[in-house]
């Protein structure tokens, strides 16, 4: 698969990229030794994969309108994300918008989960699909557009623009396109890592994950000899 990057960016060694995710998405992680990339057209932000062109027409309601006049709901079933938050520590915010008490966070070196997936995806031939992106997502006022902060975007792909109600994501992102030939719809893509032990990241349990719990957890990552990248997180809460 050929890499492609949406815009230069630079990562500093105390830099994170965190995925918060359910106790299924972890075990399909751990069973699967893969990261998942979902279609844009299963999130929940309908303005997903929108483009510098949409924005242009200023209001949000025009933008919904021509959106659904130029097939933006089928543009979406053609590309394909994993999303990851950017920062140097937790973020209760994340917690709280898109975990319960009983989920987790995965943790990885930015620079460390780059490299992998870069490479990772250099491996992978498949006539599905065409290329790979990362990159940071910009976050535009889009009722009314900001224009100063569009003309500044210069976005090379679908994916990489969002409306800045979802600022507080700061997500950086893969973005996989399919291939002009594929007819086929797919349900995802599976980028296989490899062995996850030999892989340098923490799994991170939810603030407010009771102990027993967490033992649990670590009892049933002990079986794929992983327990001792669980840790508790490091957010004080009030239980």
């Amino acid at each position: 698969m050929r890499i492609k990057l949406n815009r230069p960016y630079r990562f500093g060694r105390t830099d994170r990229l965190w995925r918060y995710i359910d106790l299924h998405q972890l075990l399909y992680f751990i069973n699967r030794k893969s990261i998942f990339f979902a279609p844009l057209s299963s999130f929940d932000d309908p303005l997903e994969g929108i483009s510098e062109k949409h924005l242009q027409l200023g209001s949000l309601h025009a933008i919904k309108r021509y959106s659904l006049a130029n097939g933006l709901q089928k543009l979406q079933r053609y590309i394909y994300a994993s999303c990851w938050f950017l920062g140097d520590t937790e973020s209760m915010a994340m917690w709280e918008t898109h975990s319960n008490p009983d989920s987790v966070a995965i943790e990885f070196k930015a620079n460390d989960l780059i490299k992998l997936v870069l490479t990772e995806a250099r491996k992978l031939k498949s006539a599905k699909f065409s290329a790979l992106y990362h990159g940071k997502v910009d976050y535009i006022k889009m009722s009314p557009v900001d224009r100063k902060s569009l003309k500044k975007t210069n976005q090379q792909v679908m994916g990489f623009l969002k409306d800045k109600s979802y600022k507080h994501e700061e997500e950086f992102r893969f973005i996989v396109t399919r291939s002009k030939n594929s007819k086929q719809t797919f349900r995802g893509l599976d980028l296989p890592v490899g062995s996850l032990q030999d892989l340098h990241f923490d799994i991170i349990t939810h603030p407010q994950m009771e102990t027993w719990k967490h033992d649990n957890l670590k009892t049933v990552l002990g079986n794929f000899s992983l327990q001792r990248k669980l840790r508790p997180s490091d957010i004080v809460k009030r239980r």
